[in-house]
């Protein structure tokens, strides 16, 4: 296997952090599960979007934890930590919702999380964080980029870094979006310089074309950043070329 390409595809889900479906054990997705990789780790960073427009695909309609996009950032971290277990990796964890409201929840090892809280906490925690009263996407996306790019090795491109978005993409804010989107393009730049992949997830249809376009611009390649839209069980991941 070439020790460069680092490949998330057909997420399938394992019982780490209380993931309800279970599969035969694939081939690890983020990378080799022992520490022969030319990178010095991993820097993981999901963003839930828990505003008004959306929060149903995180929880369900009925408040529980069944919602399409919750199935797949579960699946998502359960892979994650099963092929990266015992490894010198980061997670970081953001909710977006609310116009000043702190969009990041929780940062630590894959190790912190399993023994910290199961998938019934982490929604719940999601969930008091959030503020269904408007949705700063454009900078909680921002904050979160940012947070990722603060930790050690990333900068210097000696570790990897993830950074996944499940998002409408619809921000409502009273100030003006395009200075909140000007500010995310800024840090999807400096991102994109780093050893990174980019993605988001159940786009609004209204928004795909603006957000590949502008995760072009910022220098990724189609391998590297995704945009998907719709409700899809398994949609296609970037990967490192």
């Amino acid at each position: 296997m070439n020790r460069r390409r680092f490949l998330l595809s057909s997420i399938a889900c394992v019982p780490v952090i209380g993931c309800t479906t279970k599969t035969s054990d694939p081939p690890p997705a983020f990378g080799h599960q022992a520490s022969d990789d030319a990178s010095e780790g991993y820097v993981l960073g999901l963003a839930a979007d828990m505003s008004g427009s959306f929060a149903r695909f995180m929880t369900g309609e009925d408040g529980a934890s069944d919602g399409a996009a919750w199935t797949f950032l579960m699946d998502v971290i359960d892979r994650f930590m099963r092929a990266r277990l015992g490894e010198p990796d980061q997670i970081v964890i953001a909710q977006l919702s609310g116009e000043t409201t702190e969009p990041l929840v929780w940062q630590g090892s894959g190790a912190d999380l399993r023994g910290s809280m199961d998938a019934e906490k982490l929604n719940a925690l999601l969930r008091s964080k959030s503020d269904k009263q408007g949705s700063a996407i454009h900078d909680g996306c921002a904050k979160l980029i940012n947070t990722v790019m603060a930790e050690p090795g990333v900068a210097n491109r000696t570790k990897r870094a993830v950074v996944l978005i499940l998002s409408d993409m619809e921000e409502n804010i009273r100030g003006d979006p395009m200075r909140s989107q000007r500010r995310l393009v800024e840090s999807l730049k400096k991102f994109a310089q780093v050893n990174s992949a980019f993605g988001i997830f159940f786009c609004d249809e209204r928004f795909v074309e603006l957000w590949r376009g502008q995760l072009q611009t910022a220098g990724f390649t189609a391998s590297r950043a995704t945009v998907q839209s719709g409700i899809k069980a398994n949609p296609p991941l970037p990967s490192f070329d």
